[in-house]
């Protein structure tokens, strides 16, 4: 048993994340381990709360996905009822400003991979709950979705690593494969032991663009035969470099996985 992703109990409702990202923690304590991070618009299983915190289970944002979504604690008041969702954030960052008006004041930002209600306004703008977000930013949530990850992981270049962190304003290694991949419709498990058993296919040497290159604890992807990309603490940032100083550095490579 996986205490990562199996939850303990019987569900007791669902709950919809309200906040452009919110922590997922091993306990229910601020000081506790950061396990994951969920974004706006995804649905969390609740299975017991606990005075300010809801127990429970990520369900993954990308609709018929079978992968198991983290466990953990997360703020009560970061959740609310199950609200429709009808979009899908497509920007690394999506201001939502209070009138139709890019001269307005921001609301908030969010993420790439938040989930929003929309309804039309005009040309331009769309409007939901928060205010009024640019329609460039945004696809109807089972459309538009990238074709290439590796272009979308190359887009978080110089964003800064953060522990668990999935959004673009800050990630880790397996947060970073998650994010692009679910940014092209496919999902992913959560940490980089669960990526390099699941994903792709092994083949011997790092070499072509889209390789997912594994060390213990670690993942990497390919931006071609010798550079890899990756959100590490060396840097504390989402950095490209050779893999070979990569390798010098780190370790040597476990396991290279080669998506389809």
């Amino acid at each position: 048993m996986d205490n990562r992703i199996t939850p303990i109990g019987s569900p007791l409702f669902t709950k919809t994340v309200l906040s452009s990202q919110s922590w997922l923690y091993r306990h229910p304590d601020y000081d506790s381990p950061k396990e994951t991070q969920a974004l706006k618009g995804h649905r969390f299983c609740v299975y017991k709360d606990h005075h300010a915190w809801s127990y429970g289970q990520l369900i993954s944002p990308l609709k018929g996905s079978s992968v198991s979504g983290y466990v953990g604690w997360m703020d009560k008041a970061a959740l609310g009822g199950v609200t429709t969702v009808s979009h899908r954030v497509t920007a690394l960052a999506a201001p939502i400003f209070n009138n139709a008006d890019i001269k307005s004041a921001v609301a908030e930002i969010l993420p790439l991979g938040a989930l929003i209600a929309i309804a039309p306004h005009d040309d331009k703008f769309a409007k939901c709950e928060l205010g009024y977000i640019p329609k460039i930013y945004i696809a109807e949530d089972e459309e538009g979705f990238e074709q290439d990850f590796v272009k979308v992981a190359e887009a978080h270049i110089g964003r800064p690593y953060i522990w668990a962190g999935i959004s673009s304003e800050g990630l880790d290694c397996s947060g970073l494969v998650l994010s692009s991949l679910r940014a092209t419709g496919r999902d992913a498990p959560r940490d980089a032991d669960m990526q390099e058993a699941d994903l792709g296919e092994t083949v011997s040497q790092a070499n072509k663009r889209g390789d997912l290159v594994f060390w213990p604890g670690h993942v990497g992807i390919m931006l071609d035969d010798i550079t890899l990309l990756h959100a590490n603490a060396y840097h504390m940032r989402v950095a490209s470099e050779p893999l070979a100083e990569a390798v010098m550095r780190i370790g040597a490579i476990r396991t290279v996985k080669r998506l389809s």
